[in-house]
C-alpha cells in the first residue's frame, strides 16, 4: 500500500477509489451507494474511461451520515 497520507480534496472531482478511501468502503459498496441511495452524490462521466463524483457533495453527505448514526 502506498505509505504516503490519504488526503480527500474538499472540492472539485475526485475519482470513485478514492471516494470509497474517504468512505472506508469497498468500491462496490460505493457504487451500492450510488445507485440504491436517493442521497448519494450521482457521479459524472467525463469520457468513456473517467467516473467522478463532487467532492464537496460526498463530504456533505458523509456528514449527515454521521450526524444520523450519531443520533441514533
Amino acid at each position: 500500500m502506498n505509505s504516503q497520507e490519504f488526503t480527500f480534496p474538499t472540492n472539485g472531482n475526485a475519482r470513485p477509489k478514492s471516494v470509497a478511501r474517504y468512505l472506508a468502503v469497498h468500491i462496490s459498496t460505493l457504487w451500492r451507494y450510488a445507485k440504491l441511495n436517493p442521497d448519494f452524490p450521482k457521479p459524472r462521466k467525463l469520457t468513456d474511461g473517467v467516473t467522478v463524483f463532487d467532492a464537496a457533495d460526498v463530504r456533505q453527505w458523509n456528514e449527515k451520515r454521521k450526524e444520523g448514526a450519531e443520533h441514533a
